[in-house]
């Protein structure tokens, strides 16, 4: 894992992390847009999960608002948290009601994979274990 940092209140990621952060927004919030159009496949989908039409929304709305409480991860950190924590338990419902209807695995491959990046995102959010003083990320003048 790379450096992770505090300054002031504020955790500090590495670049890489960062980017692995930015990224999972911006699938998250391209996701959430494509859930809100209408397509032929995600009704199949949806229709396939025995998901009511009533309920559809949800899903937007849920990774829309975990990409927004990660947007917000440096004002602060304990939504970003929330937010990621969120996402674990979204897709972990999501592989149930996959396994609920005896789906074929690669029916909810994708929903495997976001469940570990959001997992990785989660730890790296929450990891006090590599938090290192404030004074080791401000540079010493000579």
């Amino acid at each position: 894992m790379g450096q992770v940092g505090t300054f002031g209140e504020m955790q500090v990621l590495d670049r890489r992390q960062e980017l692995s952060v930015r990224a999972l927004v911006a699938v998250l919030v391209t996701d959430a847009v494509y859930n809100l159009a209408p397509n032929t496949w995600m009704d199949a989908d949806l229709e396939h999960l025995q998901v009511p039409r009533r309920l559809r929304y949800v899903f937007a709305s849920a990774k829309a608002s975990a990409a927004a409480g990660l947007m917000l991860r440096h004002r602060s950190p304990h939504l970003a948290k929330v937010a990621a924590s969120g996402l674990v338990i979204y897709f972990v419902l999501a592989i149930g009601a996959h396994v609920r209807i005896r789906d074929e695995a690669w029916r909810y491959g994708f929903a495997v994979a976001m469940l570990g990046w959001a997992g990785v995102t989660l730890r790296r959010l929450s990891s006090d274990a590599e938090v290192e003083p404030a004074r080791s990320l401000v540079r010493k003048q000579s």
